[in-house]
């Protein structure tokens, strides 16, 4: 799933990760360079240093262009979505009118465990759309739980 949420927030400078802007780096990777549209490389190590700005967030490693690799994520996940526990009065209260009646107690969506770091990977921009695999500051799933009583006649 593309996490457009966080891609975005780093393009803003708002994400944690950005909280390094002005450190120096140097990038894993070899050095070259560009001659007559290819790439040429003398397969020495980089050693230049550059610093994470702005810029580098904004442009190069944020959301300011379409849908970048970096932010392509698993979505595996196990989620709970749906427990109701059940309480049969009649078994004891020994009076007719209860004889009939349960309370119950239902959750939905009380759990998740999943390695993607968006806000849901059940999650969809586009709706029921076909368009699957896109977060863009999207709406989790809802947490819920109900209690009642059941009475049969």
């Amino acid at each position: 799933m593309w996490n457009g949420t966080i891609s975005r927030m780093i393009g803003f400078g708002v994400a944690k990760v950005t909280e390094n802007r002005g450190e120096s780096v140097v990038f894993e990777g070899v050095k070259g360079h560009i001659e007559d549209g290819e790439i040429i490389s003398s397969g020495a190590v980089n050693d230049i240093q550059s610093i994470y700005s702005q810029y580098y967030y904004s442009n190069i490693g944020g959301g300011a262009s379409p849908a970048q690799e970096q932010f392509v994520q698993e979505t595996d996940w196990v989620r709970l979505r749906e427990i109701t526990l059940t309480y049969d009065l009649g078994r004891v209260i020994s009076k007719d009118i209860f004889r009939n009646m349960s309370v119950y107690a239902t959750g939905r969506n009380l759990w998740l465990s999943t390695p993607y770091e968006g806000i849901d990977p059940e999650t969809n921009l586009m709706g029921a759309f076909n368009a699957q695999g896109l977060d863009y500051f999207n709406m989790p799933n809802t947490k819920s739980y109900v209690f009642g009583l059941k009475i049969d006649f």
